[in-house]
């Protein structure tokens, strides 16, 4: 349903239902949107250069988890607002020390390693365009190259910690990895129970579990990735940075006092 002309008349309703989250959310995004257009990046200074990618990606990866929240694509939203989580965790790490940068980027060396480790499983059939002497001699280059700078592939939970974020990562960022990894709790969202919680039925129309809990959290995220690249914005960007944030702090009080979010 959510590919047919019907997902629109979701989206509207969703809308109508809760037009509080969706203002501030499309509101956030037009104001995120001037930032980015105004965003300055100094010539040659690696930290902050990543900010502005790394910022952008933070807006896009935003829009993709609200297109999907306001179509009823609850879970899938939620896969989304864990990418931003992760986005978040680097950029505000690399904004605060510059020396996050350059491991943000040497962090590639491990994974090149491991993507040609992954392609010598692969079945004989698949595995045999790789195992070239090209394939061998780059395995070897990247080997050496992280020997001799003691290249380590850092973990989520060290960005957060780098970031000073650890209560996000051990709050929302476990809370929407159930949807990542198909947790067995998120299953029940397609299931219709009866009181003795026996399934009477599947469901396939629009799920609005936590859709305020879920565009809070990205709102949040998106404040704090424009607030970590705050260096390479117009200078006035955190007086009305500051603003969203209060009266998200308001929107926040609304989704703990509301009811509407059980479907």
């Amino acid at each position: 349903m959510f590919l047919d002309p019907e997902g629109q008349t979701v989206k509207q309703e969703l809308h109508s239902k809760f037009a509080s989250y969706f203002s501030f959310a499309y509101g956030l995004n037009r104001y995120a949107n001037e930032l980015s257009s105004n965003a300055s990046i100094p010539d040659g200074d690696l930290q902050q250069l990543l900010l502005a990618p790394l910022m952008l990606r933070g807006l896009t990866t935003f829009q993709g988890c609200i297109l999907l929240v306001e179509r009823g694509l609850s879970a899938e939203a939620k896969i989304l607002a864990r990418s931003l989580l992760e986005i978040l965790f680097r950029i505000t790490a690399i904004a605060k020390n510059r020396e996050n940068a350059e491991i943000y980027v040497l962090e590639d060396q491990p994974f090149r390693r491991k993507l040609i480790n992954k392609s010598k499983l692969l079945s004989p059939c698949l595995r045999q365009p790789f195992e070239t002497e090209q394939t061998e001699h780059l395995a070897r280059e990247i080997k050496s190259d992280i020997e001799e700078r003691n290249i380590a592939e850092k973990s989520t939970q060290w960005w957060a910690q780098e970031a000073g974020l650890s209560d996000l990562y051990n709050s929302a960022y476990p809370i929407f990895s159930l949807a990542v990894h198909v947790g067995s709790r998120e299953l029940e969202s397609h299931l219709v129970l009866d009181k003795d919680r026996r399934i009477v039925a599947m469901k396939i129309d629009a799920d609005t579990t936590n859709l305020g809990l879920i565009v809070i959290s990205a709102c949040e995220s998106l404040l704090l990735v424009f607030e970590a690249a705050s260096t390479i914005l117009p200078k006035n960007s955190k007086i009305k940075m500051s603003i969203f944030k209060t009266e998200l702090a308001k929107l926040n009080r609304l989704v703990k006092n509301s009811k509407s979010q059980v479907s």
